[in-house]
């Protein structure tokens, strides 16, 4: 969905190319943050800075939401799915690292 989303908005960039610019921007940030957390949690085996990580990377896909919805409201609803299980992913993190502390 999210790549619908992204695609929904690209489409938009004749007609509000700033917006579109900047929404990009934070979807390849996240994108990069998503990524980068499997490495910190899985790679290096550590939770704590995989829980700051997906703590900045819950953010940006909510900052994401926000610009999204601001130029299809379709597509940024889109990514509710997704920052819902990144607010669940965050809690299981958390739990980890609380337990393994």
């Amino acid at each position: 969905m999210m790549g619908v989303a992204g695609g929904m908005i690209w489409n938009r960039i004749e007609t509000e190319e700033e917006k579109v610019k900047s929404a990009f921007k934070i979807f390849i940030a996240q994108l990069a943050l998503n990524g980068l957390w499997s490495y910190l949690f899985f790679g290096l085996h550590n939770p704590f800075l995989a829980l700051i990580e997906i703590i900045l990377l819950w953010l940006l896909i909510f900052e994401m939401y926000n610009q999204f919805v601001k130029i299809d409201k379709i597509a940024g609803k889109l990514l509710l799915p997704y920052l819902a299980w990144v607010s669940f992913a965050t809690i299981l993190n958390a739990s980890i690292w609380w337990l393994n502390r």
